[in-house]
């Protein structure tokens, strides 16, 4: 209760009756009525008022009493308002009391829904919004930065103590099974009844003894990876090759996200892929890995393997090791057998130290190489042959050129042998491979009786220049007998055709030469060499000598400060520096074109450059062409460039009498450029004639005789140029 006392003073002058004092915000406890009140006399009422929420809400509680009495006619005096005292300066004020407002709100947020949850599950939250203060909240507001506010807020009007329910959710990140955890904390305000926004709360967890923490939902982890491997290479496999294992996949098939993934494998080299930094679960990534096949690996007939992978969880623990699965298996878990063909083969080669025989009795040396040319070790090896009564064994063989064996039988030759016209030898090898299949090869060689044997082979010669000619080569450089030098004393060599009309020449010594002036082709001939001893032996070839044309090269002239006002000829001959095989050209070896130019310019047929009278300054330039007579699309292309001046010469007198006869200022050379200003100043420094586009016809006019001042400007495209000096005037 507002207690208040009303004090009743009759200003008048006459005693009054059944003064009543009432109050429409105030309950009138005593002293009212009044029965009897006379001049200048006070009675004491006392009244008090219940507070309101309202009254709470508008901060103030506004309260007037108003009083009325009966005259000594009984007649009702007029309504008079009471007063407060304490604001003396405003006469019949209401009384205002102050009351105290305490706006705040508490938030409490807990988690309704249970875990486990999953990427993409939604964690429900009950938000318990509370007025704590003593007046009505409006728009009372809850927001959450990390979850979505589904229902219940804003609330419009919250009384004091009165509490409303926010319903909120949380869908599941990856960020959030990583962390483990979900903190979520929602915040409220609300605005007090004067409009103002109180301070923003922060929620609290009911469920802990901390204030105003906030609501944490426990995530379960589950680190897992998988890892497949297949092979992506294809065989046959040889020693060194390479079994590559582009397939390598790793799948994170847990819940969080793993870091630092490692693929090891211990029979292949990881090549790329791996370390693997980060890898959310449902991704994968290739890991690329390759073995390098072994004898062991092609002996066994398969390479076993099996891949292994770990990471790291969002804790920093290590992962248990998994390991890889062959996906084209319906086993789990199991290794990657990659067959390795193996092809067991063995080769003898045998080779005799002489391929001729020329009598009874020689000996001749057989060389025996045994190979294995598989790719499986080889044992129980023997090597036969029947000729020379050679047999030898060898208990294994490993694949490989450079595991070959090499024996040595030999043979005398017999009468029987010469009568044969050659000699025969075949030898044999044969082994077991490790799976018991026997194998074996055969190799002969034939030893004649002598023959000699001519070799001639194509020459190709050349490029030679055609303009000059000359030594082509020599076809007798690659030519052989019996696989030796070519003596040329031993051979007859001729020409097939002899007839034949090219321009080359075939010397006895085997030199062929180019005619000078030969055009630019490629020219053939047959040639024959025979043995002097047997004529009947010869060999055939073909010589191809390729001939270039001249060098010819066309070279860019310059020449400058040509007078172009009167024309010049002969400012430059466009040969005179070109040249041809590095020599100067001859103008008869050439013929001469102009491509293209500028009109001002002419190019005459013997190579000199003529500029045409009038032509302005400037630079002019033509394009010309040289071909070479012998080859006419042996050409070469150059520039000319004549720089042209316009000299432009002034007078330093003039007579303008009348005679006809140096009567204006005539500047030579004007019409070279594209207008001139005259300035004309006397001694004092006046100017006494202008001109901006000056035509030579100024005579001085109204002018005494004596010397006067120039101011001469030329004008050409962009540039101007300034002339000063004097000029006398003499009317003779």
């Amino acid at each position: 209760y507002i207690n208040f006392e009303i004090v009743v003073k009759n200003t008048g002058n006459v005693t009054l009756t059944d003064v009543t004092v009432t109050d429409d915000n105030a309950e009138i406890v005593s002293g009212s009525p009044i029965a009897s009140l006379k001049p200048n006399a006070s009675a004491t009422v006392i009244a008090r008022h219940r507070v309101t929420q309202d009254d709470i809400d508008a901060g103030t509680v506004v309260n007037q009493a108003k009083v009325t009495g009966n005259d000594p006619e009984g007649n009702p005096t007029p309504e008079v308002p009471s007063d407060n005292p304490d604001t003396p300066d405003q006469p019949n004020d209401p009384t205002v009391v102050e009351l105290t407002q305490n706006p705040s709100l508490s938030l409490k947020k807990r988690a309704t829904s249970e875990g486990p949850y999953e990427l993409g599950d939604y964690i429900n939250f009950e938000i318990v919004v509370k007025n704590t203060g003593n007046v009505t909240l409006t728009d009372v507001t809850v927001t959450d930065d990390n979850a979505e506010i589904v229902s219940g807020s804003p609330v419009a009007t919250l009384k004091p103590n009165a509490v409303a329910t926010v319903i909120a959710r949380h869908r599941v990140t990856q960020t959030d099974i990583d962390n483990g955890t979900v903190v979520n904390q929602a915040k409220v305000t609300g605005m007090d009844p004067d409009g103002n926004p109180i301070p923003e709360v922060p929620s609290d967890d009911p469920s802990t003894s901390e204030p105003d923490d906030p609501t944490v939902v426990h995530m379960e982890s589950r680190p897992a990876l998988s890892l497949t491997k297949g092979v992506t290479s294809e065989g046959p496999y040889d020693v060194g090759d390479q079994i590559k294992y582009f397939n390598i996949v790793v799948t994170n098939t847990g819940n969080v996200t793993l870091t630092d993934i490692v693929v090891s494998d211990d029979n292949a080299e990881i090549i790329s892929g791996s370390p693997v930094a980060r890898l959310k679960p449902g991704e994968s990534t290739s890991v690329m890995a390759q073995h390098v096949v072994t004898q062991a690996d092609i002996d066994a007939g398969e390479v076993i393997n099996q891949a292994s992978v770990s990471g790291t969880d969002p804790e920093g623990n290590r992962t248990p090791e998994f390991l890889s699965d062959d996906p084209n298996t319906p086993e789990t878990g199991d290794e990657t057998v990659t067959p390795v063909a193996q092809t067991p083969a063995i080769r003898i080669d045998k080779a005799a130290d002489k391929l001729l025989i020329e009598r009874q009795g020689e000996r001749i040396g057989y060389q025996l190489q045994i190979t294995n040319t598989g790719n499986v070790t080889l044992h129980d090896v023997e090597i036969t042959d029947p000729l020379t009564g050679f047999v030898h064994q060898v208990a294994r063989i490993r694949p490989g050129v450079a595991n070959a064996h090499t024996f040595r039988t030999s043979y005398v030759t017999t009468t029987a042998d010469l009568a044969a016209g050659e000699i025969v030898n075949t030898a044999t090898v044969t082994a077991l491979s490790p799976d018991g299949e026997r194998v074996s090869h055969s190799a002969t060689v034939t030893v004649d009786v002598y023959f000699k044997v001519i070799e001639v082979a194509d020459d190709d010669f050349g490029p030679v220049n055609g303009r000059n000619g000359g030594n082509a080569g020599n076809v007798f450089t690659n030519d052989k007998v019996d696989g030796n030098p070519l003596v040329p004393g031993e051979v007859t060599l001729t020409r097939v055709p002899s007839d034949d009309p090219s321009p080359l020449t075939l010397e006895e010594d085997g030199t062929v030469t180019v005619s000078p002036n030969t055009p630019a082709g490629t020219y053939t001939f047959d040639y024959q060499v025979c043995d002097v001893i047997n004529p009947n032996n010869c060999d055939v070839a073909t010589v191809t000598v390729m001939v270039a044309p001249a060098d010819i090269q066309a070279i860019n002239d310059q020449t400058t400060g040509v007078n172009g006002y009167e024309g010049t000829s002969n400012v430059t001959n466009v040969l005179t520096n070109d040249v041809i095989n590095g020599a100067p050209i001859e103008p008869a070896e050439v013929t001469l074109t102009l491509i293209s130019g500028d009109p001002a310019l002419r190019l005459n047929p013997d190579g000199t450059v003529d500029v045409l009278q009038g032509t302005r300054g400037g630079s002019y330039t033509l394009e010309y062409q040289i071909c070479e007579k012998l080859n006419p699309d042996n050409c070469s292309t150059a520039t000319v460039t004549v720089v042209v001046v316009n000299p432009l010469k002034i007078p330093n007198v003039f007579t303008p009498n009348g005679d006809g006869r140096n009567d204006q200022f005539e500047i030579i050379g004007s019409e070279g450029f594209d207008r001139i200003e005259v300035t004309i100043i006397n001694r004092w420094g006046n100017e006494v004639y202008r001109n901006d586009d000056y035509r030579n016809d100024w005579s001085g006019d109204g002018l005494t005789e004596g010397t006067y001042y120039y101011l001469i400007t030329t004008h050409l495209g962009n540039t101007k140029e300034v002339h000063k000096g004097w000029v006398l005037i003499k009317r003779l």
